[in-house]
Parts: C-alpha cells; structure tokens; sequence
C-alpha cells in the first residue's frame, strides 16, 4: 500500500521562492505556464468587468503580487543554476537567457500598463 504524503502548500511556496526548485521547473512550469494561465482572466471582455466592477481591482493586486512571486523564485532559482554549472564548469548559458527573457517581459508589461493608463 503506498504511503499518501500531505503537501504543506506554505513550505513548497517557501521553497520555490527561496529559488530551490529546478530551474527548468521553475521557468517553464512556474514563470512560463502558470504565469499564462493566471492571466488568462485578464483577457475577458470589458462588458464581465462592468458586471463585476469589484472583480478588476481585485484581479490586478493578485495579478501584480502572482507575478512578482513568480519572477523572484524563477530568478533565484536561475542564480543557483548559475552557481552548480560554474562548479561543474559548464555553460549558464540557459540561466542568462531565462533572466533576460524575465527582464524583457518584466519591460513588456510595464510598457503595457503605460499605454492602458494613457488611453484612459
């Protein structure tokens, strides 16, 4: 019979924040799949957001702190990646790349955010 283990959401959330989850994981997964799917609501028509006025305020501080989680437990991550490949000697290449892709988007939704306050 196997043994059920019980998941401490607060410890994995810990533990992917503290950057010691994969670094595959934490980008595809977590900054890449989770990321897409949290913002999916945010693509809903303007006419769901007149109905529930409460719902888009709320959405975007869950939206904003989300994404902030997912960008500092991806980056750690990439630094510890880092660290094991330069003791192996080998490439960080793919940790680099990841960073800039976490700066680039992070460059993409600020100047999102400005286009939408300047067209209100």
């Amino acid at each position: 019979m196997a043994k059920k283990t019980k998941v401490d959401l607060g410890k994995e959330l810990k533990f992917f924040w503290e950057g010691k989850v994969s670094y595959g994981i934490s980008f595809w997964v977590y900054f890449v799949l989770i990321a897409t799917l949290i913002s999916i609501p945010g693509f809903a028509p303007d006419v769901y957001w007149e109905i529930y006025p409460i719902a888009m305020p709320l959405y975007t501080i869950f939206l904003l702190v989300a994404k902030i989680y997912l960008i500092v437990g991806t980056w750690r991550s990439a630094e510890k990646y880092k660290i094991l490949k330069k003791k192996k000697r080998k490439s960080t290449f793919w940790a680099y790349a990841g960073q800039v892709y976490i700066v680039l988007s992070i460059i993409q939704k600020v100047g999102y955010t400005i286009i939408a306050f300047q067209s209100l």
